[in-house]
């Protein structure tokens, strides 16, 4: 149980970085396109949850052993470790990517 208080706080302090990330979006281009550049950045987010679900299925369905229990699919943990992984790499490229990022000082970059 205390696992997943700790877990669930660390996912609930990082979500915080969507506002920094709006921001930096919105910094980084000229003002005449913050406003579509803020909208594609939104959407951005959400298509990565509704494209990861499904991934996440396809390669626990791929790594199914055809145990089932009352019905129900039994997954290996080797198959949810595959599965989340695919979470542990984007957010490794998305650090590794923000380095490469310009700082706004809190200043729009083009006018």
């Amino acid at each position: 149980m205390w696992l997943l208080i700790v877990l669930f706080s660390i996912v609930g302090f990082a979500s915080c970085a969507i506002v920094i990330g709006m921001a930096f979006v919105k910094e980084s281009v000229p003002l005449a396109l913050a406003g579509t550049v803020s909208g594609i950045s939104n959407m951005g987010m959400e298509m990565g949850s509704m494209i990861l679900q499904p991934a996440i299925g396809l390669v626990l369905d791929l790594k199914w052993d055809g145990l089932l229990e009352n019905g129900t699919r039994v997954y290996d943990l080797n198959a949810f470790h595959m599965a989340f992984g695919a979470i542990i790499g984007l957010s490794i490229l998305g650090t590794i990517l923000i380095t490469f990022a310009k700082e706004t000082f809190c200043q729009q970059l083009h006018e």
